[in-house]
């Protein structure tokens, strides 16, 4: 296996996603194999992020927004694999909702987050109606 990285350049929102998700498999992950794997990746992360120059502007509030988001759209796809839960054709449109709701919540802090440090990357999706 090559343990080479690959550096590329992405948006501050988007590293403070996947930081936030990371943060959330270490809270919430029961596998020691997986935990020391996140970990090591966390850290990567974290370390680039706070040697940033955009770790010195306070977006705590987006950051907060990106996390709550990432943890309920972390529950809703749980209870999906959950085998010992059934659903019905409305539950499943009313999850299939929510989570389009929360996917938009959060592009939208990862947009205000590069656009508050003035990232080069603006977050950008496309529906069919949109």
């Amino acid at each position: 296996m090559n343990n080479e990285e690959l550096l590329i350049p992405i948006s501050p929102g988007e590293l403070i996603d996947k930081l936030t998700v990371l943060q959330l498999k270490i809270e919430r992950l029961n596998d020691d194999n997986k935990l020391s794997n996140v970990l090591i990746e966390h850290k990567k992360l974290s370390e680039i992020w706070n040697n940033s120059s955009y770790s010195k502007h306070n977006i705590s509030e987006e950051w907060k927004s990106i996390y709550e988001t990432n943890s309920e759209l972390w529950d809703i796809i749980g209870s999906m694999h959950d085998k010992t839960k059934s659903f019905t054709d409305k539950d499943y449109a009313a999850i299939a909702k929510r989570e389009c709701e929360l996917n938009d919540i959060r592009i939208l802090a990862k947009r205000k987050i590069n656009s508050k440090l003035n990232s080069g990357f603006v977050e950008e999706k496309s529906y069919i109606n949109g």
